[in-house]
């Protein structure tokens, strides 16, 4: 156990559950230098809790020299077969070096969307809340652990130049649940409220080997192909939201979602910019794509049905038809700052299209253009990508996404210089 108050009380109450607890790690979070006088961010809770965390991992894989570390906040609850996830897929992270962590959460993990206790599956978004890491992994993320991740670490650990393109493994069927009201970063627990949590757990999760990358990238191909093997299916998987009557209202989607066929998985296109749209209807996460593998949400009604949702950008599964690739020619401007991609794309004889700023919102497309000396980082504002320019800013001198905002073409801000992926006159 680990507390960053220097609470007394807290170890006392830890030391009552005995030989449970071995060793309670109590230190108080430092502001790093960079930060030193830089503001609000530093005297937070989003910093405090990311200075914990590293404190905790440091303390445990190198300091104690444990071979893994699996971190429970302490506001949640744990199912009975919790711990079993991840003895039973540890072994993994060194089988498959395309994966880097395990998680107790499905992002889209809703009762209407999960179906089998048993079955695990692999995600290259970061899932968070229970999760585990191998030693190996922590001697590589210690040496870059952000001083300052303002939209949180855990956003930190989903950027590319992160992960490095590895993924995650996360069950069907929640392992774990938030449980306080209010915390930094919840404002209100009812959203929580509405996904599956395991409470009876299983007695084992069978052979994981499909996990691995090979097998697992052949069964996802296997499953697009067979929802789309015709130009008929691939319009089909377009035209929502009349396939199920027209409806965008909060879950107006979960009749047609009952009745899907079972013999072969149903496929829905999407964008980023569509998500949120296509999201609510179908009563899954709204705010950002989550649970992605390769821009691929795979969804398994209770009934046996499955349903997969395709980001048609990055969905490498998808017929060239149905897919969508940047244009043949793409000025690119590194803009001044508090200029707008409308202006900067038009002083190179472009034009600003809001659905091709989407190429550049990438880490490695900005450091193609920028120095990011901090880093690349993840924030929200229609103005994004961008390099934060000016030093009053806590993010100064990082290159900033966002999986949140869609980026607008004349959004512009005094403090950053934007990147515009522009359209050719």
């Amino acid at each position: 156990m680990s507390e960053d108050a220097r609470s007394s009380e807290v170890v006392r109450a830890a030391k009552e559950f005995g030989s449970s607890v071995k060793e309670v790690f109590s230190f108080a979070p430092h502001v790093p230098a960079s930060l030193k006088g830089s503001g609000t961010f530093a005297r937070g809770g989003i910093s405090k809790i990311s200075q914990h965390f590293k404190g905790a991992l440091e303390a445990t894989l190198t300091k104690r020299g444990h071979s893994h570390a699996v971190m429970i906040e302490d506001d949640l609850l744990l199912s009975p077969d919790f711990l079993r996830l991840f003895w039973s897929s540890a072994w993994l992270l060194q089988a498959d070096r395309s994966l880097w962590c395990v998680s107790a959460w499905n992002d889209q993990g809703f009762p209407h969307t999960t179906a089998d206790p048993k079955r695990l599956q692999r995600t290259d978004y970061f899932p968070g809340l229970g999760w585990m890491i191998s030693a190996e992994i922590w001697a590589e993320l210690r040496e870059k652990w952000p001083d300052a991740p303002t939209t949180g670490w855990d956003h930190w650990m989903r950027l590319t130049t992160t992960s490095k393109g590895r993924e995650c493994v996360a069950p069907e069927i929640n392992r774990s649940r938030h449980a306080s009201a209010r915390g930094t970063n919840v404002i209100d627990n009812k959203p929580f409220e509405r996904f599956t949590f395991e409470k009876k757990g299983v007695e084992d999760f069978g052979d994981l080997s499909y996990l691995r990358r090979d097998r697992f990238e052949a069964s996802m191909q296997a499953a697009v192909s067979k929802a789309a093997p015709d130009a008929r299916t691939l319009t089909t998987a377009l035209e929502w939201p009349a396939i199920w009557g027209g409806r965008v209202t909060s879950e107006a989607a979960l009749p047609w979602m009952a009745k899907l066929p079972t013999a072969t998985p149903t496929l829905l296109l999407y964008t980023r910019e569509q998500y949120k749209e296509l999201a609510k209807p179908l009563g899954i996460w709204a705010e950002s794509q989550r649970a992605t593998h390769n821009g691929t949400i795979s969804l398994h009604m209770p009934h046996g049905a499955t349903l997969l949702l395709a980001d048609r950008r990055k969905c490498p599964y998808l017929p060239a038809s149905a897919q969508i690739r940047p244009p043949a020619r793409m000025p690119t401007v590194a803009a001044a700052a508090g200029v707008s991609c409308e202006e900067a794309c038009r002083s190179v004889g472009g034009r600003c299209e809001t659905k091709t700023l989407e190429w550049g919102n990438s880490c490695a497309a900005l450091a193609a253009h920028f120095p990011c000396e901090a880093g690349c980082g993840h924030q929200v504002g229609p103005e994004l990508p961008a390099y934060a320019s000016s030093a009053d800013l806590d993010t100064y001198q990082q290159c900033l996404i966002s999986d949140i905002a869609v980026s607008q073409c004349g959004a512009k801000y005094a403090k950053t210089r934007r990147l515009c992926t522009c359209e050719a006159a």
